[in-house]
């Protein structure tokens, strides 16, 4: 073989391996993958099948900072899977849509071991600084009282929503004299985005007046915690 022609089919050797790396790529049913080039399959499915105490297949990036692997739809999941194992540091952006830090649960509460003195009105504030998308505001407080008067008291207690009084949370509880009892709430409430103020409230008396009967407060506590939207 001449030199010239040897030349000539080296460079179009050459030339089909570059065209190979820019062009489509179509293969039949198994058909090796072309590492570098745009690669098409006549069927729409593959399954790389492993008997193996290991992954089955590991795909590995040596530049830092760019992804080893990228999954592109028209629309649809771009995964699929049928097991509800625990992945190790799967760092994931959206959670059903939303975002992870609208997902942290924000809660607060306050209590009072030792509420004094008798016959005045005990309250516990609470705030909680709602995301975007708004929620829903759970609460539940309780007061435990003592009657240290001769006749029968009715001490109530409720819950407000920045200032304003939540009245299907009023309850009132009727003690008889020298008698403990407990007043407790609860209520739900939808809020928006912002900062919102909670507030459980004690009375010790509801229609007070001179020499009306008193209440002594011992303990009291509340709770609100945050749900998200969705």
């Amino acid at each position: 073989m001449s030199t010239v022609r040897a030349r000539a089919l080296l460079a179009a050797a050459l030339g089909g391996l570059l065209l190979l790396g820019t062009l489509p790529v179509s293969a039949n049913a198994g058909d090796p993958i072309f590492l570098g080039a745009f690669n098409t399959a006549q069927r729409s499915k593959t399954t790389i099948w492993a008997n193996s105490n290991q992954w089955a297949l590991r795909v590995k990036q040596a530049r830092v900072g760019s992804a080893a692997l990228k999954l592109e739809t028209a629309g649809g999941p771009p995964m699929i899977v049928n097991s509800q194992a625990k992945v190790t540091n799967l760092n994931a952006d959206l959670l059903d849509g939303v975002d992870a830090g609208d997902l942290r649960v924000l809660s607060d509460w306050c209590s009072n071991d030792n509420i004094q003195p008798a016959g005045q009105e005990w309250t516990c504030e609470m705030q909680i600084d709602v995301p975007p998308g708004g929620g829903m505001l759970h609460m539940a407080g309780s007061v435990d009282f003592y009657n240290r008067n001769a006749s029968q008291t009715d001490p109530y207690c409720h819950f407000s929503l920045d200032g304003s009084i939540l009245y299907y949370s009023w309850r009132t509880v009727a003690v008889d004299a020298y008698w403990p009892g407990m007043c407790a709430s609860t209520a739900s409430h939808g809020v928006p985005a912002g900062l919102h103020t909670v507030t459980f409230s004690a009375i010790p008396d509801r229609a007070p007046a001179p020499g009306s009967p008193r209440v002594e407060f011992e303990h009291g506590e509340a709770h609100v915690i945050f749900v998200p939207s969705g």
